[in-house]
């Protein structure tokens, strides 16, 4: 009788210990979440006193928006910061310049470009080019997904470049490039033209979160480009710009490298938070499943003793 009190009393104990050992890693993971930050703080763009740095501004809304003054504002912002700058008007502005854009090794590029979503989902953006849509052009590209048509007023369709195509069909890398898109809502929903320009090596992207007017993101977009010209980094320019639509609400904002890769990060901790308490539930169960087992054959035991 006194071995089967023991073997109880053992099986209580470890049962006890799986699950307090189960919620010690689980809290130990979850303290490394909240305080591990292995993501570096974001540095001036604009690094004067360096040879060879280019920019480049892609134009397609003047074709609906022409804005001189903003053109040569941003130039000059750039040029005194040490770039040399390239501008694509709209007639320059195809599927084909931006297959090639990163082989051009641009540190900033801007695209002063309509937005149009494709595939009949609201949260899923294109990049709209200037160049006219057929289905007899681009046509591996259009069946695979990386152009789309798209409408922009006054009623016009031209070809887009999808997230897809940004990925996959971009020759060469983004290396440390610094990408504003200047069209509406690219940091809103799943922000897909965000975190493609990042997958290609973009350190940050710079866009809307919300529909923007055009004089408003020529304004905003001034200022951001002059407060990286005095030093400031890539958020603080954000900040300094004071993005606000007083018209749609639409505010500028950014993503970089180290945010995606904590959006992984956090991503990565969730689903073995999630599992390690799937594991301690278990083990506290299957310990009460034991515990209950070995109580029920000892009361059996002394029944059939007695």
């Amino acid at each position: 009788m006194a071995k089967r009190r023991r073997r109880v009393a053992e099986s209580r104990r470890l049962g006890k210990l799986g699950v307090l050992l189960a919620l010690l890693l689980m809290a130990t993971l979850s303290s490394l979440a909240m305080v591990v930050s292995p993501f570096p703080a974001l540095q001036p763009h604009l690094i004067t006193g360096e040879s060879s740095l280019k920019a480049v501004l892609i134009d397609s809304l003047s074709l609906t928006d022409p804005d001189p003054l903003f053109i040569s504002n941003v130039t000059h912002s750039l040029s005194v910061a040490g770039y040399s700058v390239d501008y694509y008007g709209p007639s320059q502005v195809t599927v084909d310049l931006f297959r090639n854009i990163a082989l051009q090794n641009y540190r900033i590029v801007i695209i002063r470009g309509h937005t149009a979503t494709y595939q009949g989902i609201p949260t899923s953006l294109s990049i709209v080019t200037s160049e006219s849509y057929s289905s007899l052009k681009h046509v591996y590209e259009q069946l695979i997904g990386q152009v789309a048509p798209a409408i922009v007023r006054p009623g016009n369709t031209f070809f887009a470049i999808t997230p897809a195509f940004i990925r996959d069909a971009i020759k060469g890398n983004l290396r440390d490039t610094l990408v504003v898109q200047m069209g509406c809502g690219t940091l809103t929903g799943n922000r897909d033209i965000a975190n493609a320009f990042i997958d290609k090596g973009a350190s940050a992207f710079v866009g809307w979160n919300n529909t923007v007017s055009s004089w408003y993101t020529d304004f905003a977009t001034q200022k951001f480009v002059a407060s990286l010209e005095h030093g400031q980094t890539v958020a603080e320019a954000v900040v300094s710009a004071d993005g606000l639509d007083p018209v749609y609400g639409g505010k500028l904002a950014f993503l970089d490298s180290a945010a995606t890769m904590q959006d992984q990060f956090n991503i990565r901790m969730t689903t073995i938070l999630g599992s390690m308490i799937i594991l301690s539930v278990s083990l506290l169960v299957i310990g009460r499943l034991v515990r209950d087992d070995r109580v029920r054959t000892s009361f059996k035991k002394r029944i059939q003793t007695a």
